[in-house]
């Protein structure tokens, strides 16, 4: 959510969790019928966030919770919550073979009411 200031220099991050919500909520209205996800940094969640005050020790456990609580608050099927919590471009320039230490992440994707396809990801 960067947004453009009056210098014409971009200043980015989510400041309030209200805001995010309701683009969160009309984008997943509008995209009914498609998936949604975000890929927002863990450390810069704002304080409104739900579940943010979660004292878990490890922060995957942690992230995971959030991402949970961000998917129940906002409530709809189509949106699988990602918190990215490590910079972005470490994981880019990052060797191949990290990938194999890093933990598999679980999204499970409700297709309708009576099925669930689970996919996994390696990242």
């Amino acid at each position: 959510m960067t947004k453009r200031t009056g210098a014409g220099k971009q200043k980015g991050g989510i400041t309030d969790y209200t805001k995010v919500k309701a683009e969160l909520t009309r984008i997943c209205l509008e995209h009914s019928r498609e998936l949604v996800t975000t890929m927002f940094d863990y450390y810069g969640l704002p304080g409104n966030t739900p579940g943010i005050n979660c004292h878990e020790v490890n922060v995957f456990v942690r992230a995971n919770y959030i991402e949970h609580e961000i998917e129940k608050d906002i409530g709809a099927e189509n949106l699988f919550v990602n918190l990215v919590v490590h910079e972005f471009e470490g994981l880019l320039f990052s060797p191949r073979k990290l990938s194999k230490t890093l933990p598999i992440q679980r999204l499970s994707m409700k297709s309708d009411k009576s099925k669930t396809r689970s996919l996994h990801l390696n990242i």
